[in-house]
């Protein structure tokens, strides 16, 4: 009687055990599942997506350190194609947020583009050294020549199209999102006004309210303006000038296949730079790179001698770019630095890319 109760006593507890066992692993399956949900869709499609790309460069990278050049190019299209998605994905949302009027979370889409797109140069520089590594020199400057290509995406300025066989012509600038212009009325100086450019493109200036700015060039939105305020002043006498281009943007003048604005990363040189612009023409003087550094308001000239990097491996001239970073390349040797820059600062602030003090350069 005893062993009987000892039995059922034993086997009721393994019973309690065996559904008590089923509920945790019940439960478990449960948090489990609402954990992937939220990874996948909740506590970032950004850092999921991201992850996705990196995983795909890993494997390429370990597929090719094991010599499976082919598997190993197929991972790396993946991931290509993963950041182009990305980038992509971010761009189209800040369209849209931009036409809701949510310009703050716009310009976050937006920047996170601008990342993908970074990364979308990287990886082609990347698969470019595999391919310089492998003897495939063909090859591999494709992918330096596309790396130099998509960093180049940001061009603000398209130079004009050139008739066959002249070089081409450097355009005026286009006023974008986030310049800092200086704007002054003669006579009115308490009209003198630092006015930034809104992400709606809109410019607010006394008297007359908000006036288009954004894809106007400098000359085009002194006109504008002057003839509002004709309403209130009598012949109004504007000028405008750039203090401040936007963005981690450089301009690229001179002796360049393309000359104009573009967007650089923290880690473009001169001469990637040079490169996103074209590259030289045959006019061009490389011992005689002049580098104004420090913007409009305190700017520094440099010359640098970049055929030294070229012929002879010394990158010492071969300098990081900073924001707000003017380079120009002479068909001549400079040697005032200081006259060089009293004739170049005034038409680029003033918009010009063209004219006769940069043309004798």
């Amino acid at each position: 009687m005893i062993s009987y109760e000892l039995h059922v006593t034993s086997k009721n507890k393994k019973t309690r055990s065996g559904v008590k066992d089923k509920q945790l692993r019940w439960i478990q399956s449960i948090i489990i599942g609402f954990l992937g949900v939220v990874l996948l869709s909740g506590i970032g499609s950004d850092a999921y997506g991201q992850q996705t790309i990196d995983d795909y460069y890993n494997q390429g990278l370990l597929l090719y350190q094991q010599g499976r050049y082919s598997e190993a190019e197929n991972k790396f299209q993946e991931a290509l194609n993963a950041t182009k998605t990305e980038k992509e994905q971010y761009y189209q949302r800040g369209v849209a947020l931009y036409e809701q009027g949510r310009y703050k979370e716009a310009e976050q889409e937006f920047a996170k583009a601008i990342a993908m797109k970074e990364q979308e140069s990287d990886q082609y520089y990347k698969r470019g050294l595999l391919l310089y590594h492998q003897g495939k020199y063909k090859e591999a400057q494709q992918e330096f020549n596309q790396a130099i290509s998509t960093a180049g995406e940001g061009k603000m300025a398209p130079s004009a199209v050139s008739a066959p066989g002249t070089a081409p012509q450097p355009p005026e600038y286009f006023i974008s999102n986030g310049d800092l212009l200086l704007i002054k009325v003669w006579q009115n100086p308490d009209l003198d006004t630092e006015a930034i450019v809104r992400p709606d493109g809109m410019v607010s200036f006394p008297l007359v309210g908000d006036v288009v700015a954004v894809g106007t060039t400098i000359q085009a939105f002194r006109e504008t303006l002057t003839e509002k305020l004709k309403e209130y002043i009598k012949n109004p006498q504007v000028s405008i000038s750039m203090k401040t281009i936007a963005g981690r943007r450089v301009v690229i003048l001179g002796q360049v296949r393309s000359p104009g604005v573009y967007s650089v990363s923290g880690r473009n040189t001169i001469l990637e730079a040079i490169g996103m612009a074209g590259g030289f023409t045959e006019d061009a003087v490389g011992a005689s790179v002049m580098l104004v550094r420090g913007g409009f308001a305190k700017p520094v000239p440099r010359r640098l001698d970049l055929t030294k990097a070229l012929t002879k491996a010394d990158v010492s001239d071969n300098v990081i770019l900073e924001s707000d970073d003017m380079v120009y390349v002479p068909r001549r040797f400079v040697r005032d630095v200081n006259y060089f820059l009293r004739m170049f600062l005034d038409p680029v602030t003033q918009g010009f890319f063209i004219r006769r003090e940069l043309r004798d350069f």
